[in-house]
């Protein structure tokens, strides 16, 4: 049982990686790095490959890619950078709470199953 709930917590936080790094580029680069992610998506998907894709595509780059493009429509472009920084800050911040939460809740399963 361990051994299920320790591969769920690791998917999980690979792919929180992946959206930490997405959001850690797309703050340094800014709109290239979100032009960049939008050549992987596929509109109007008609294979379960396209569909696949794009599955892949917002596990990889899904939050980072909603939020900029989001402040970027309602917001002036200096105004919807700054915001996107703050959010990347917050988002961080509940990432890392998010693996001491994986340590403490995998700690107390080693101590409950033994």
């Amino acid at each position: 049982m361990i051994l299920v709930v320790n591969s769920i917590f690791l998917i999980i936080g690979i792919l929180l990686t992946f959206q930490l790094v997405m959001t850690f580029v797309a703050n340094l680069v800014g709109h290239s790095a979100i032009s960049f992610m939008k050549l992987t998506y596929v509109y109007n998907p008609q294979t379960i490959h396209d569909r696949f894709i794009n599955r892949l595509f917002y596990a990889i780059y899904g939050i980072p890619h909603y939020f900029y493009t989001r402040f970027m429509v309602r917001y002036t472009y200096w105004k919807a950078r700054l915001l996107f920084f703050i959010w990347s800050i917050a988002f961080f911040f509940v990432s890392f709470i998010f693996i001491a939460m994986y340590g403490v809740v995998l700690e107390w399963l080693e101590n409950i199953w033994e």
